[in-house]
């Protein structure tokens, strides 16, 4: 990907997130379930977004 198609990419992401804190929270149970089975253990997605919103 050259340089410039990075920075386009970047600006629409930014675009389409105005709540840039929200974005990352929204993806936090994702990456938190995917580390969890790389060490084999099971998360439910589910699970971790309903008490990401009760932080």
């Amino acid at each position: 990907m050259t340089k410039e198609a990075f920075m386009i990419a970047v600006r629409a992401w930014r675009d389409s997130h105005p709540n840039r804190e929200d974005a990352y929270l929204s993806v936090i149970p994702k990456q938190v379930a995917d580390s969890m089975a790389l060490e084999g253990d099971f998360v439910d997605v589910q699970f971790l977004e309903e008490n990401l919103a009760n932080l």
